[in-house]
């Protein structure tokens, strides 16, 4: 068994997390769920953008089309994968050595490294909600004055 590092599988989580890195890097190919993310991601995310750019050519033109369900659809595993990320990143050192690393001489210090991955997915996360906040607001107010 090869020791596992918090702030790594948080970093994975926040980066790759739509592919199921985090999960690949804690569990194995055999895991299932790293598995579902991966293929979601490249299924579900081939069909929302095959189907929206065959409906809307200048689908990133307007920004109404980005509020569609299927791109929130094809988005899931990268929100799910945020919030593992975080689970991941603020889990103390104790219970994480105890899940992932049972066993092994060496333990987990993960210091200022998991709670800078946590802080980085937290800025990446509110940076899309409120992105799609924004859009939400443009799009109600023009609409409702024009």
């Amino acid at each position: 068994m090869r020791f596992k590092n918090k702030a790594l599988a948080a970093a994975l989580a926040t980066a790759g997390g739509t592919l199921g890195a985090h999960r690949f890097y804690l569990y194995g190919r055999r895991d299932a769920r790293a598995w579902v993310y991966a293929l979601w991601t490249l299924v579900v995310g081939t069909v929302a953008l095959t189907v929206l750019f065959r409906q809307h050519p200048d689908l990133f033109d307007e920004p109404r089309q980005l509020l569609h369900p299927l791109l929130f659809l094809a988005l899931l595993p990268a929100l799910l994968a945020f919030g593992e990320s975080l689970y991941l990143a603020l889990t103390p050192d104790a219970r994480w050595d105890e899940r992932h690393n049972p066993g092994l001489a060496a333990r987990s210090h993960s210091g200022g490294w998991a709670a800078l991955v946590a802080v980085f997915t937290l800025a990446i996360a509110l940076t899309v909600v409120l992105s799609m906040l924004a859009i939400s607001v443009t799009i109600y107010f023009t609409s409702a004055l024009g």
